[in-house]
């Protein structure tokens, strides 16, 4: 779950579904290698392996993945068809598999249906946020995220960063002090924590923002914190952005820079 929200996010930095850049099977020719986040590649590659187990069925494929050697998506196509030839269901199955979009076609893959314990209790507790107002009998508590995983933790802050409603800007010192997500030495954890108190327009984490934009020059959390900072305080994007800029990867540099421009 946490790795479907972060190819989504690697989509959204070529700003769209169209780039070339997105599709599973990369044409590197008068490309840049620079420019390809390959995250897009290991998660959309991970949601069409789930596919193909999901098309075959479990049982089948797990007889197939140590017989697997190939080494394109040419001959891994004509592996997986070869290997089923014998199972009428499973060809038939396969001959109805869009092999053409799951391998070229930019954007997002179809979205997994997610289900599970863990992942339902992170979606019950975001959604109780998510219609958090004056009279909600809602009443927010440490307990709400106790013997939680990290997984779950980040898959509850990815929900509210995704809800078109932000939590309610009044709450949001309650919501990082009760969860300890702003005081968190895990910097997924944290930079979720900002993306959501800087959608609420809460100025009150300008400070821990500028912190750590100029700690971590890792693509994946300077640019999406530029993009909600932008929203609350331009100036002061700017002014990091001059400020921290010898500091950021080339590419990473970049994409902000357009980011700034737009």
């Amino acid at each position: 779950i946490v790795g479907w929200q972060d190819l989504i996010q690697s989509i959204e930095t070529y700003d769209g579904n169209d780039s070339v850049f997105t599709s599973l099977v990369l044409e590197f020719e008068g490309k840049r290698p620079d420019d390809i986040l390959f995250k897009i590649s290991y998660e959309k590659g991970y949601t069409f392996l789930c596919y193909l187990e999901k098309t075959v069925g479990r049982e089948k494929w797990l007889k197939f993945v140590p017989h697997s050697a190939a080494v394109d998506s040419i001959q891994f196509k004509d592996c997986v068809v070869d290997f089923f030839s014998r199972d009428a269901a499973a060809t038939l199955a396969l001959s109805r598999f869009d092999w053409q979009s799951w391998l070229h076609k930019p954007g997002a893959p179809p979205k997994p249906k997610f289900s599970s314990e863990l992942y339902n209790k992170a979606l019950k507790t975001a959604d109780r946020w998510r219609s958090l107002s004056n009279d909600s009998l809602f009443k927010p508590s440490s307990d709400d995220v106790k013997g939680w995983t990290a997984g779950q933790v980040l898959v509850f802050l990815d929900l509210l960063i995704e809800s078109p409603q932000p939590v309610p800007m009044r709450y949001c010192k309650l919501f990082g002090d009760l969860y300890d997500v702003g005081k968190s030495g895990n910097l997924e954890v944290v930079t979720r924590y900002l993306r959501v108190a800087l959608r609420a327009g809460d100025r009150g984490v300008l400070k821990q923002t500028e912190e750590v934009l100029g700690q971590t020059g890792r693509m994946k959390f300077v640019r999406p914190l530029f993009k909600e900072l932008l929203s609350v305080d331009e100036g002061l994007a700017l002014e990091l952005f001059e400020k921290y800029q010898d500091f950021y990867h080339p590419t990473c540099l970049r994409l902000i820079r357009n980011l700034l421009d737009e």
